[in-house]
């Protein structure tokens, strides 16, 4: 959320993710590592998240190949854009909404 919020922040927050995913050997972190880039789609680090995971480097308990591969070929971006709205704003577009029909 902080490279919508911030886009300027955006290429230095993938840097950073990329070199702390690149140098654990915590099968657990490169997970959450990993889905971070996911959702900044990243789609560049897919041939070498592919090979970490056939290595054993990614704990898939913790992120499936398969959801990688779904969410970095798939044909649309991940919409992060609510960061943007406020908390109440948030709250008016996706609620909780009162079921009308009862």
């Amino acid at each position: 959320y902080v490279s919508e919020y911030i886009p300027d922040l955006r290429e230095s927050l993938i840097n950073e993710l990329r070199t702390r995913f690149n140098e654990t050997t915590d099968t657990g972190m490169a997970a959450y590592l990993v889905n971070a880039l996911c959702g900044m789609w990243v789609k560049e680090i897919y041939n070498d998240v592919m090979v970490a995971y056939r290595a054993g480097r990614i704990d898939q308990k913790v992120l499936r190949a398969a959801t990688v591969r779904q969410v970095l070929l798939g044909p649309s971006k991940p919409n992060l854009s609510d960061v943007q709205l406020s908390f109440w704003e948030r709250y008016d577009t996706h609620g909780p909404f009162e079921d009308d029909t009862q």
